[in-house]
């Protein structure tokens, strides 16, 4: 028996055009997996860019309020702590300025003061006459020390000028002092015309009956046009003068953080006690009225009158207004407040930071993140 052969199918390929399809639908498929890879990439490295500026910002935050918490000293008036420039910063940013008393050397009076010269009494020590800020004689040899060592007089340091009054007024003093030439000129620190002033009533009187004091004074601010800025945020920088030559910071300045969109710092006078939970009738204090919304064992809180807190209805002591607020002889502020943002590049505006007192100038978008800190002074600085 003879098999005849099946009648084989004609095998159907693909048309040019299914192919075409096919070739889109796949270049789709590619396309939108590809921009959701490259979507998750530009997240994941946006939350690594917001981390690691959060934790610099924190340290950064951490280190302000230290500081803070030791300005002032025993010979400073009570209101000698900081100086705050409210909107004075590189777009409308607030200046501080932290000033603290040095360990160890003498208040001197001003006997005469003629433009930017001071002159100061002498004393006599051992049967010999000294000036009250007197300048040693280079030892010899001279010790190596690294890096250059700019020129200049031999005594140049940062001091607190105060009058009778209790105006102050940070500058740098320098020149060559002695017994026979008890003399030191002055220059006032960068920036601190836009809180000192004679137009703003608080200036000391630089003359007979004031005192000046040795003190560091740091100034915290930022800077969007530091090297490494990205906008729109922008560098925080403390800067301490050196040289006394006001218009340069070279050397002088330590970069405390990177991507800082705001700064904002205000003090607080407050010296109220938090209030303490009254009793119900069945003399407990706890949280048992609504037992559906309450915990039973956690006390009540009352409230209003927490010292380091401020409400929109309730600034708490806290002030937005420059320090020094009047003319000198002001109450002491208790407390310094700070407040900074920080985050990366986005395509939303923030909200304004707590103590902002006048209307933001644009810097862009940008993802940030609010941190904000009190601390309280100690009673006379620590020295």
């Amino acid at each position: 028996m003879t098999l005849l052969p099946l009648r084989q199918r004609p095998v159907r390929a693909f048309t040019m055009v299914e192919a075409m399809v096919v070739m889109a639908i796949f270049g789709i498929v590619a396309t939108a997996a590809t921009m959701g890879f490259v979507g998750m990439l530009k997240s994941a490295k946006r939350g690594r860019g917001a981390l690691q500026a959060m934790t610099g910002s924190r340290a950064a935050l951490d280190f302000i309020l230290d500081e803070g918490r030791n300005v002032g000293g025993s010979d400073l008036p009570g209101a000698v702590r900081v100086l705050i420039a409210k909107g004075a910063g590189n777009k409308k940013t607030d200046l501080l300025w932290l000033m603290r008393q040095n360990a160890g050397y003498d208040v001197c009076a001003v006997t005469a003061a003629s433009s930017n010269t001071l002159s100061f009494s002498t004393s006599n020590l051992d049967g010999e006459a000294h000036c009250c800020f007197e300048a040693n004689a280079p030892e010899s040899p001279v010790p190596d020390v690294a890096g250059d060592v700019p020129p200049g007089p031999a005594f140049r340091r940062t001091a607190v000028i105060t009058d009778l009054r209790g105006r102050f007024l940070p500058v740098f003093l320098s020149g060559n002092p002695s017994a026979g030439s008890c003399r030191l000129e002055f220059i006032e620190l960068p920036g601190i015309s836009s809180v000192v002033s004679g137009a703003l009533g608080n200036r000391p009187s630089i003359g007979v009956g004031a005192t000046v004091v040795l003190a560091d004074v740091k100034r915290v601010y930022v800077d969007y046009d530091g090297e490494g800025a990205k906008p729109p945020f922008g560098i925080l920088y403390v800067q301490n003068e050196i040289d006394g030559d006001v218009g340069s910071f070279v050397g002088e300045r330590q970069r405390l953080a990177s991507n800082v969109y705001d700064l904002r710092a205000s003090v607080g006078y407050g010296v109220r006690q938090p209030e303490i939970a009254a009793a119900d009738d069945d003399g407990d204090v706890f949280n048992d009225d609504d037992p559906e919304f309450s915990d039973p064992d956690t006390p009540d809180n009352p409230d209003g009158n927490n010292p380091l807190l401020e409400r929109i209805t309730d600034r708490g002591g806290w002030r937005n207004a420059p320090i020094p607020v009047v003319l000198g002889g002001e109450q002491a502020p208790a407390m310094l407040g700070i407040a900074l943002q920080t985050g990366v590049g986005a395509d939303t505006i923030p909200e304004a930071l707590p103590w902002s007192s006048r209307p933001l100038t644009p810097r862009g978008a940008g993802q940030v993140m609010s941190l904000t800190g009190r601390v309280s002074f100690r009673a006379e600085g620590a020295l």
